[in-house]
């Protein structure tokens, strides 16, 4: 490990290293897990008051890019069970947030589509995202936060914008 790696790993762990995780500065996947955790808590605690979890979230952010999708689609679309998508599908539209419409096409399918009310929750929800996501990568100027997403969406299997 060189000394700028870790230094580099030291700004990972604020507080220092725990004996248990010094040896892991160079472990990317316990490194991709310690930061999910971290952005994943912090996301979690920033949408609270939005009465709404990371999954929420997701949902709501594909179903404005993606309008009328059915649950189905939305299970595969976002890799949620489809019993989880009913659960959250369900919580939507007890709060207000969207609604399931027959679709005209496949009278056994429903089309979901965003209320007034879940655009604006939505708009809340990604304010707070951008405050969250700037916390994390604080760390980090401009050009090395977009190398950062680059390599983030390669690595999670996304193709190159």
């Amino acid at each position: 490990m060189t000394a700028r790696t870790r230094g580099q790993a030291r700004a990972a762990f604020p507080r220092g290293p725990r004996p248990w995780s010094a040896a892991l500065y160079d472990d990317a996947g316990f490194l991709f897990s310690r930061i999910g955790a971290r952005s994943n808590k912090l996301f979690a605690r920033a949408l609270e008051p939005l009465g709404l979890r990371p999954k929420h979230y997701s949902v709501l952010n594909y179903l404005a890019s993606m309008e009328g999708a059915t649950q189905k689609a939305l299970v595969d679309g976002l890799w949620i069970e489809a019993s989880t998508m009913v659960t959250l599908i369900n919580d939507f539209e007890r709060r207000g947030l969207a609604e399931r419409r027959p679709r005209p096409d496949d009278r056994r399918a429903y089309a979901v589509h965003l209320t007034e009310r879940g655009r604006q929750i939505l708009e809340e929800a990604r304010e707070l995202a951008e405050d969250v996501e700037e916390q994390i990568l604080a760390p980090f100027d401009e050009e090395e936060r977009e190398v950062l997403r680059s390599l983030l969406r390669r690595a999670a299997g996304s193709p190159a914008l």
